[in-house]
């Protein structure tokens, strides 16, 4: 393959544009991808590159300059979770599988796309990994193997129902002889001639080498007129001949992955080592502290070793150790996602496999990562229990983190120091303090929970605690809308309010807030100062006297096309842009509604944007950019809207693209205007060619007349006012074509 493939490729993907790997800023109605590329699980040589694959994401080294490029879903690749990357010599193409079957093929010039073994209608299939053999892919399934020849995209061929009496099998790994294909499957090891009189997909054909139980060979290597294979229990290293098995040694790890060649040696890197076997079959153990998680060890022709730890992303062993990793966070899943000073703060989420305090921060394209875990590009900070919920005081300019035990951690987003606070949650004699959520209202006041308690802390770092037993173990969420009332979600996803040292439970009764169900999994107050919840069952708003306060009262249901907002659907996240809009996250995908839920501007789905799953688990907004960050539960994304902050008056006002060239296929963007601005733009003569309003303060156009088609070359001019008239904005632009 060509050196530099994926920056090729890329050029080629976005119309020959200079490729920004860190760009500070992307188009508005464009999407950027926010991956881990640390935590990675694969690995391929071309002639020129090393490549390693993340859970979403690729990215190469140019082995002779040192170049690192990354590759993502809006650069073309068509799914998320990749299981196993190769590379085909013959028709000089990575393959990258993914975990449901789907499979891309990458060459110079382009992704193709196959889903014939993602669309089989074999019933409950799951892919294990694949195997290059000359041209062609053996992929390694709960059905069998698929052969898929890489220069026409075929299947040659299935070996299916292979097992014992023609029964469906697992096949979990494959190796090839000069003439016999050896497969690691359910049953132990098998073999079949592979020649062209050998029906491979006649089970009697199959021949069991190595009898097992219980899916215990997982995977196989054959070297040297030996079949090299491990056992999961006992946990064995062995090896198989015509004339019997010998054992080569014991290993003591949780977990093995897969047995390959490292120089003279065959390798199998395991939860914190990687075994060796030397040409006497002698076993011996590589340990280095840059290489903490191996999953997969490859070797080049130099007999140097490349491989994919979940810990350092690539690294090469030769006569020295080198590590490499795009910029990302440190964690592919977030638990909580905040906006603060146009910081975007995110923890890590449970699943994410960190368990101690960390964190990431997003500003001007560049991640930066703390933790107590030892890590390359880590700051490091205090060792504690994981972080939760946060929240941001502006007036202090410090990040609020909850932590599971310690209480509170806050961090100075300048500065970059940090104080630990639990002493204030240690009431009755407690020895530990667990928070989910906090937040800060209007006033700067502290608002957050413990097991039975609410916590208060006034700016002048005064506490109040208030014993409560709705409060059954920390809240997971807290909100504070203007009436001076403390929104939280308890246990079992219940909605208590509280004001005053009083609490009330929300319900669907229609004396009691009438909500849509009981189950309310997101709160959010918008820039008028109305709560919004998302529950099981769609949206739920309210505005008026704290519930505490209020009597019998019920909350309002936003409508859309005549039915309650998103009524059957889990909102389980609302963020509120600069226009008041809102975007709703539910488990079909991100939603983006007028400020009232009325009309629907855009649902975004895996299916038309560059979402990794259409699970939405948190939204987060840069108010000043409009860029809207987007948790899933495989993995980070953000999309640039063409809402942002506003304010009274025209502040700053940028049009660009000026001047608007040939190539470009986005969209014009106007943004620093008055909030609700009305928005006019004409030609030298005068004419109208578009007019429309901002949201928040920025707007923009498609750049297509009303008639479709695309405007001439010439000088454009922007006039804007605010809502009373009183504050103008003038300003121009060009297009060339």
């Amino acid at each position: 393959m060509n050196r530099h493939f994926l920056i090729k490729l890329l050029c080629i993907l976005t119309l020959g544009s200079t490729v920004n790997l860190i760009a500070q800023d992307i188009p508005v109605n464009t999407w950027r991808s926010h991956l881990n590329y640390t935590q990675t699980n694969s690995i391929t040589l071309t002639d020129n590159e090393a490549i390693c694959g993340s859970q979403n994401a690729l990215f190469s080294l140019d082995r002779t300059d040192g170049i690192i490029t990354t590759i993502t879903k809006e650069d073309g690749l068509s799914d998320a979770n990749i299981l196993s990357i190769g590379y085909s010599d013959i028709s000089d193409q990575v393959i990258v599988l993914y975990a449901n079957g789907n499979i891309d093929f990458i060459s110079d010039s382009d992704i193709v796309n196959m889903r014939t073994v993602l669309n089989s209608d074999y019933p409950n299939k799951s892919f294990f990994g694949f195997r290059m053999d000359k041209q062609f892919m053996y992929i390694c399934a709960s059905f069998g193997v698929v052969k898929v020849n890489t220069t026409n995209y075929i299947i040659e061929e299935t070996y299916d129902f292979i097992g014992q009496g023609g029964s469906e099998m697992n096949v979990y790994d494959i190796t090839f002889s000069n003439d016999s294909l050896y497969i690691a499957c359910a049953e132990g090891i098998k073999s079949v001639g592979d020649d062209a009189n050998t029906n491979k997909q006649d089970y009697n054909n199959w021949k069991n080498v190595v009898t097992s139980t219980a899916n215990e060979i997982n995977t196989v290597l054959f070297s040297d007129d030996k079949v090299y294979y491990t056992v999961a229990s006992p946990k064995e290293i062995n090896a198989y001949r015509p004339n019997g098995i010998s054992s080569i040694g014991n290993y003591t790890d949780e977990e093995s992955f897969l047995l390959d060649f490292w120089g003279d040696n065959i390798s199998l890197p395991a939860t914190n080592k990687i075994y060796l076997i030397d040409t006497n079959d002698q076993l011996s153990e590589y340990q280095n502290e840059k290489v903490p998680t191996p999953k997969q060890v490859i070797d080049d022709t130099d007999g140097n070793a490349w491989i994919a730890d979940a810990t350092n992303g690539m690294v090469k062993v030769s006569s020295s150790i080198e590590t490499f990793a795009p910029s990302g966070p440190l964690f592919s899943t977030a638990h909580d996602m905040i906006n603060a000073e146009n910081f975007i703060f995110m923890t890590p989420s449970d699943e994410s496999g960190i368990n101690v305090g960390s964190f990431a921060v997003f500003n001007n394209g560049i991640w930066e990562n703390y933790s107590s875990l030892v890590r390359s590009d880590v700051t490091t900070i205090p060792n504690l229990p994981r972080f939760k919920g946060m929240a941001f005081m502006p007036q202090e300019q410090k990040v609020y983190f909850g932590t599971e035990g310690e209480g509170l951690f806050a961090f100075h987003i300048y500065e970059k120091t940090f104080e630990i606070i639990k002493d204030p949650f240690l009431v009755n004699g407690r020895t530990e303090a667990t928070i989910e959520s906090l937040s800060f209202d209007q006033f700067g006041n502290l608002w957050t929970t413990t097991d039975s308690y609410l916590h208060f802390r006034n700016p002048a770092a005064e506490w109040q605690h208030f014993l409560d037993r709705k409060i059954t173990g920390a809240a997971t969420e807290t909100q504070n809308s203007f009436q001076g009332d403390a929104w939280l979600l308890v246990s079992g996803d219940r909605l208590l309010v509280f004001k005053d040292g009083n609490s009330r439970y929300l319900s669907t009764d229609q004396t009691n807030g009438g909500l849509p169900s009981n189950t309310v999994l997101s709160l959010q107050i918008d820039n008028a100062g109305s709560m919004w919840m998302g529950t099981d069952d769609g949206t739920a708003e309210y505005f008026g006297t704290a519930p505490t306060e209020a009597g019998e009262f019920s909350v309002s249901l936003p409508r859309y096309d005549g039915f309650p907002l998103l009524k059957g659907e889990r909102v389980q996240s609302i963020a509120v842009d600069g226009g008041n809009r809102k975007w709703l996250g539910t488990v079909r995908g991100l939603w983006l509604f007028s400020s009232d839920g009325g009309r629907l501007f855009q649902q975004f789905t895996t299916e038309n944007s560059s979402l990794l799953s259409n699970d939405i688990k948190d939204i987060a907004i840069q108010p000043t950019s409009g860029e809207v960050f987007i948790n899933t539960s495989d993995g980070i994304v953000s999309y640039r809207s063409d809402a942002t902050q506003g304010s009274t008056k025209f502040e700053n006002v940028k049009i660009f693209p000026s001047p608007v060239r040939p190539e470009y296929q986005g969209v014009l963007t106007i943004s620093g205007l008055a909030v609700n601005a009305d928005v006019r733009i004409t030609d030298t003569a005068g004419q109208i060619v578009w007019n429309g309003a901002s949201y928040g303060g920025s707007t923009s156009w498609n750049l297509r007349l009303n008639n479709g088609s695309k405007p001439s070359t010439g000088v454009y001019f922007v006039f804007s006012t605010d809502q009373e008239g009183a504050e103008k904005y003038v300003g121009k632009f060009a297009i060339v074509r």
